[in-house]
């Protein structure tokens, strides 16, 4: 599972989750509170597409200024 929390510019957040929630292997998106703006959950079949998915395609939506990425292990 892995999840990508985005810090964007003031005032571009829903813009933003809105553009993110429109690409393919992007399976959620949050708006959130505190550092981080948006929390997205993505779902691809392997570590290639998600980083591809991830550099080519996430982080290219305008209005991004940061973002990280969590690799997650479910536990229940």
């Amino acid at each position: 599972m892995v999840f990508v929390i985005l810090r964007t510019a003031v005032g571009h957040e829903t813009k933003v989750a809105n553009a993110l929630a429109k690409i393919d292997g992007v399976s959620e998106v949050y708006l959130t509170s505190g550092k981080y703006d948006i929390l997205v959950k993505v779902d691809v079949e392997d570590m290639e597409k998600t980083i591809d998915l991830i550099t080519e395609k996430l982080r290219k939506v305008g209005g991004i200024q940061e973002t990280r990425t969590i690799f997650a292990k479910r536990i229940k």
